[in-house]
């Protein structure tokens, strides 16, 4: 009877009757899996990479956004603090002289008139505060507004991330916003227009 050709069981090879690994891929015979479970191999490490992959996607998607949005958030607040700053300064002056500081040369006329905030250094540095920021935190000039109808009214503008104002005319009431884009307005003693709760990309 003929003898039964033995072959490897990993590449498929003919093998010598008394060998004891493959001569043609070296895998010693008794410890070669199947070749069909060796084919999942690498089927089972390409979707192990592909989940890995997409698990970091999905967790990209919900912590980006968060992080952008806190740095925005971050940057709304800023502005509330430095107007809140210079309008501390602002009022000091205004209960020395009982009217609101204005910038030199000022000219007379009806209605609110807006100058950059760096025009007020000359009358507030250094006698009511070292210093204050001309920019917000958006490299945008901060905007003061004064008028000849109240000697004792002013106004300080941040626009918001889109560095435009809302409006030319200021809001007749107090205003909470939830736009980044909004602007954060003080006037006189108290904010005009400021962010309050959730904010979120209008625009």
């Amino acid at each position: 009877m003929a003898e039964t050709v033995k072959t490897c069981s990993s590449c498929g090879s003919e093998l010598p009757h008394d060998a004891v690994a493959c001569p043609a891929c070296g895998v010693a015979l008794g410890s070669a899996a199947p070749r069909g479970k060796k084919s999942w191999a690498p089927l089972w490490a390409r979707l192990g990479c592909l989940g890995a992959l997409v698990l970091a996607c999905v967790i990209a998607a919900i912590f980006l956004p968060t992080t952008l949005t806190s740095h925005k958030r971050i940057r709304q607040r800023s502005q509330v603090t430095q107007i809140r700053s210079f309008a501390t300064m602002a009022l000091s002056y205004e209960a020395d002289f009982k009217r609101a500081p204005v910038p030199p040369g000022a000219p007379s006329g009806e209605g609110w008139r807006f100058v950059p905030i760096a025009d007020m250094k000359a009358v507030l540095v250094p006698v009511y505060g070292s210093e204050f920021p001309e920019k917000d935190v958006y490299g945008h000039p901060y905007l003061y507004g004064y008028t000849d109808a109240d000697v004792t009214a002013f106004c300080v503008i941040a626009t918001g991330s889109d560095g435009q104002r809302d409006s030319d005319a200021l809001p007749k009431v107090p205003v909470k916003t939830d736009c980044y884009e909004n602007d954060v307005i003080w006037m006189n003693d108290e904010f005009l227009q400021v962010p309050e709760g959730p904010q979120h990309s209008c625009k």
